[in-house]
């Protein structure tokens, strides 16, 4: 693991660079360190020309690999790569003086690492005329007398460059098609990933959204439930008059229907597939109607009336029956909460150009700055009613939710101790 790090640090890692760039910088980097050796050896043997010309070759692999590898450079960093090549080459032919030098090796390896690295196909045509003129060069030009040798050494080298310049050319396209496919797929796979993932907080968020719905549908059901229970204990009672057994009845009846349609609310949302709101003109009346009757006996608890100032004639607002109906339930809910004994809960609508504004006013215990700001927050202090009442603490939050779902909105004004009164703004129906 350490050698890989470290063979990271020098020349790149896969996730950085390509294979051709990583194996340049290594060819670069070997190729100085290797004539660095070769110019120390041969200084010590105390041949001081060679081993300057070394040297020099040396620094210059050095700048190749500085370029492509720190400067991000590749073309310039390949022209001095050959470069390189091209003067090591000269030095060897010149030292040896005929055909059997090593850079005659050298320049088939250089043409080579040129032909891999080559950055497209022009590049690798004008790469393969050069190596063909320096093989003219050194093979013809730099030699004293010319030979049959020398014509089978320099047609072996045509052969020799020809297999490599077509054989890596077919082998780098290759390479590059299925780099380009693993790069597709790859693209592809990030995609549906994001997808994925999109999908899996869009199912959290519906999953919480659930989780609140019930915490206050479960809130909404047992005060019905609580003043059920309650009227069933004084029915119990044999000393109750048939009247008042009668209007208890009356009382008991209303709530049953008022919990049943509750109930059938949720039962027609729940059987919803693609959960949509359905957008409808809705009557503000029938639905403070029916929220008047689930609420009215928890109102009467507490000896607070509920004025609905609403009329069948009003224009209809656009909104989803059911959502309103939870919407409105949940703010008189908090009204009556938070209303003293003896207190009220108005509901009126007023109508606009384009728009329905639907208010809930209470005279109860307000709200000071501080709160107001804090009102539509998960991270809210949940306060207990008049009457010590208990909440959820996310009834407002889902309102909200709603509200803004139909192309709506919530706003509060309220004063401590005086009050509030919640507005929600929906879109008129056209008639």
């Amino acid at each position: 693991m350490q050698t890989i790090a470290l063979l990271n640090k020098l020349i790149g890692s896969n996730k950085e660079l390509p294979i051709e760039s990583r194996l340049f910088n290594g060819i670069s980097l070997f190729s100085s360190l290797a004539m660095l050796i070769l110019c120390l050896s041969i200084f010590i043997y105390g041949n001081n020309n060679l081993a300057l010309g070394l040297l020099t070759s040396s620094l210059i692999f050095a700048s190749s690999y500085y370029l492509s590898f720190k400067r991000g450079n590749t073309l310039y960093s390949q022209l001095v790569f050959v470069l390189s090549v091209s003067f090591t080459a000269y030095l060897s032919f010149s030292y040896f003086k005929g055909i059997s030098s090593p850079g005659f090796y050298g320049l088939i390896i250089g043409f080579f690492v040129a032909q891999l690295c080559a950055p497209n196909q022009r590049w690798k045509l004008i790469y393969y005329l050069f190596f063909t003129l320096l093989g003219v060069y050194f093979i013809f030009l730099k030699s004293e007398e010319i030979t049959a040798l020398h014509f089978i050494y320099f047609i072996g080298y045509l052969l020799f460059t020809a297999v490599l310049y077509f054989g890596l050319s077919l082998l780098m396209a290759g390479y590059r098609s299925m780099a380009d496919k693993a790069s597709a797929e790859g693209e592809e796979l990030k995609h549906s990933n994001k997808l994925i993932q999109e999908q899996l907080q869009e199912m959290r968020a519906l999953n919480e959204q659930k989780d609140r719905l019930f915490s206050i549908i479960g809130h909404d059901l047992r005060n019905p439930l609580n003043a059920i229970e309650g009227f069933m204990s004084v029915l119990e009672q044999d000393e109750i008059s048939p009247d008042t057994q009668k209007e208890l009845q009356k009382e008991l009846l209303k709530l049953t229907r008022g919990s049943r349609t509750l109930l059938d609310n949720l039962l027609e949302w729940s059987r919803r597939e693609d959960k949509a709101y359905t957008i409808e003109g809705v009557s503000i009346k029938e639905i403070a109607d029916r929220v008047n009757d689930t609420m009215e006996s928890l109102a009467k608890a507490k000896k607070i009336s509920i004025h609905i100032l609403v009329n069948n004639q009003d224009p209809k607002v656009l909104a989803d029956k059911q959502v309103l109906e939870l919407t409105l339930r949940n703010l008189i809910s908090n009204a009556i909460k938070f209303s003293p004994q003896n207190g009220w809960v108005k509901l009126r609508s007023y109508e606009f150009q384009d728009s329905i504004h639907i208010e809930i006013e209470d005279n109860g215990l307000g709200m000071e700055k501080r709160q107001l700001e804090r009102l539509f927050t998960k991270g809210r202090e949940i306060t207990k009613g008049t009457a010590n009442e208990k909440g959820v603490g996310l009834g407002l939050l889902l309102c909200q939710e709603f509200i803004q779902k139909m192309k709506g909105e919530i706003i509060v004004r309220s004063a401590l101790n005086k009050g509030s009164c919640f507005t929600i703004i929906l879109p008129k129906e056209n008639q």
